[in-house]
């Protein structure tokens, strides 16, 4: 018999593969806790190359013994020589082994995807060497994927989660190609069918670990107040910290506590300015004409200038990359890259896709975008603030002299927290107006009702409308946890579903606030006069409506927004008629923000 199929070579090589990735397992965690808090830039830095590396490393030692063990177990002289006793030994053996690479491959989310390029670069190749069939080879890496997955369906249902039958639910596709072209209607649609008593379900991406679907407001808000428990997890912050950085969305601990002590204080009521608002979207009108508009590109706009003007005391038109630029083009260029940056990140964090510009060219066009932002348009205007002699009191020159007092708060910090603001700013303000102004159109009296309401100093049914309208349209559809430890949630029937740790969760408000079983058999309707008997400001917490979020992670810029949101729709309204566009209807996508593939589009109508 060869050397090939020698058990003991086999023996040996499975021992050097479990001793070498028990030896990164240990370095990897013994690198986490040198570095806790992530104090500065560049201990960040350091940790996040630190494990990517030692992610990479594991990956490539999984993906070579792969890689020699396949092509010794294609081996047609091996198989032919072996005898039968031998031959289900070497087999069995030869199986943990792919057991153990393919685990090493999947196991982790850094090494995911390059370990599936790993694989092609040197399973293939050393396949082929074997000179034999890559069906053959396919073949036992689809068995082995479909055999991991099958476990892993068979342990949830112990635990006590189902998910969408057959054929919703594909061995291998998981439920990929039903949810791809809209994600959000098909959880809807599932939860109605399925799972309208209980509320809680499984999502499984393709190939992937499932994600635990929170569709009953008990267990939600749950969720949401133990933030112990269920934490926001490494890949929610890496992903968004693809494009924001260390900023307060994505910061922890004593970092998050920080930048919210250092910004809350300019978004308090007494410190926002109408004036500011109002000049804003006066400078905008003239994007504006009577006809079918799409309200989206010029919410984006006016709100962008609204914020710079209020919370940054900078004309956002005057900002350049070059000497290229017109007035207004980096205004431009700022909106397009939030609404482009929201579908990007949102859609990798659902699918669980890694921010690899290798693999996908939508992320290397947003890095250009971000690095162009950062680096060409922030970085100067930093520069500017700190040359003047008189700053204005706001948040970039907080956060400018803020590097005087902290020594660990670089000038990546603060671009990191002027990106955030910037983005979180002015988006989510700007998805809100354009479902509210699409909403109105559709209901002429509730318009004709604000209009003549926003004249006076009340605003009953303007909190209503905001409500409304963020029930059925919440900016931000979805949030993802992780749990931090095993633990149970309950469902709608009462019965605690257990949750283990690593177990992905998410959130989807945009399902929770569409429920018939909490809102009514009316719940897709636009009625505003629901909210007349639910207390609680703006949320409806015990309807699992948290708009704004709650604790320590509520909006900073919530008054910000109902500010915005009362001038520009009474500025607007007191100028136009809104009608709906027939035959209209938004696409939304799922993004961080809630999107809309083909803007919005009202018809505006002069008004006499």
């Amino acid at each position: 018999m060869k050397e090939g199929c020698s058990q003991t070579t086999h023996a040996t090589g499975i021992l050097y593969l479990i001793l070498t990735d028990c030896a990164l397992r240990l370095v990897l965690r013994a690198g986490l806790r040198v570095a806790p808090s992530l104090s500065s830039s560049l201990l960040y830095r350091a940790k996040t190359a630190g494990r990517s590396l030692i992610h990479a490393a594991r990956a490539a030692t999984a993906c070579l013994g792969c890689g020699v063990q396949c092509a010794a177990l294609l081996n047609d002289d091996c198989w032919a020589t072996c005898t039968a006793t031998t031959l289900v030994g070497s087999t069995v053996i030869q199986a943990i082994y792919l057991a153990l690479a393919v685990d090493g491959l999947f196991g982790e989310k850094l090494g995911r995807r390059r370990g599936v390029v790993a694989a092609a670069a040197v399973g293939l190749p050393a396949a082929l060497l074997a000179r034999q069939s890559i069906a053959r080879y396919a073949l036992y890496w689809a068995l082995f994927c479909l055999t991991k997955q099958s476990l892993q369906m068979a342990l949830w249902r112990y635990r006590g989660w189902r998910a969408p039958p057959l054929p919703i639910t594909l061995p291998l596709l998981g439920n990929l190609v039903p949810a791809a072209p809209a994600f959000m209607r098909f959880l809807l649609r599932q939860a109605k069918r399925h799972f309208s008593k209980e509320g809680l379900f499984l999502f499984w991406p393709a190939g992937g670990a499932p994600l635990c679907v929170i569709a009953h407001a008990k267990a939600a808000r749950k969720i949401l107040s133990d933030r112990r428990t269920f934490p926001k997890g490494p890949d929610y912050r890496r992903k968004f910290g693809f494009v924001f950085g260390d900023g307060l969305v994505t910061a922890e601990g004593t970092s998050h506590a920080r930048a919210r002590k250092l910004l809350a204080p300019y978004f308090r009521p007494d410190r926002l300015e109408a004036k500011g608002v109002l000049e804003a979207f006066q400078s905008s009108l003239s994007l504006l004409k009577e006809g079918d508009v799409d309200v989206q590109s010029f919410f984006h706009l006016a709100t962008l200038r609204a914020f710079c003007r209020c919370l940054l005391s900078e004309d956002v038109d005057a900002w350049k990359r070059d000497h290229n630029d017109g007035r207004g083009d980096v205004a431009r260029f700022v909106a397009e890259a939030c609404s482009f940056g929201s579908l990007v990140v949102g859609e990798h964090m659902l699918f669980d896709l890694p921010m690899s510009e290798t693999l996908f060219g939508r992320v290397r066009k947003l890095r250009r975008m971000r690095d162009s932002l950062r680096s060409q348009v922030l970085r100067p205007v930093v520069e500017q603030r700190r040359r003047l002699a008189e700053r204005p009191d706001d948040c970039l020159t907080a956060l400018i002299e803020h590097q005087s007092i902290d020594a660990s708060f670089t000038d990546d910090d603060v671009l990191d927290q002027l990106v955030t603001l910037i983005g979180a700013g002015h988006d989510t303000s700007a998805y809100f107006l354009c479902y509210a102004c699409f909403e109105l159109a559709r209901n002429p009296e509730i318009q004709d009702a604000l209009r003549e309401e926003l004249s006076t100093d009340d605003d009953d049914l303007f909190r209503r409308v905001v409500r409304e309208t963020l029930r059925l349209y919440p900016v931000i559809p979805m949030v993802t946890r992780v749990a931090s430890c095993a633990t149970t949630v309950v469902d709608g029937c009462g019965k605690e579903k257990a949750v283990p740790q690593g177990a992905r969760l998410i959130v989807p408000f945009f399902l929770l606030n569409r429920l018939p079983e909490v809102w009514g058999s009316d719940a897709a309707d636009f009625r505003p006069d629901r909210f007349l008997d639910i207390n609680g400001g703006v949320a409806a917490p015990s309807q699992g409506f948290l708009p704004f979020g709650s604790g320590a992670r509520t909006c900073v810029g919530q008054s910000l927004a109902l500010l915005e949101a009362r001038i520009f729709l009474r500025e607007l309204l007191d100028e136009y008629e809104l009608r709906p566009v027939p035959g209209f209807a938004p696409i939304i996508k799922a993004g961080v923000s809630l999107t809309s593939a083909g803007g919005v589009r009202v018809r505006l109508v002069k008004r006499a």
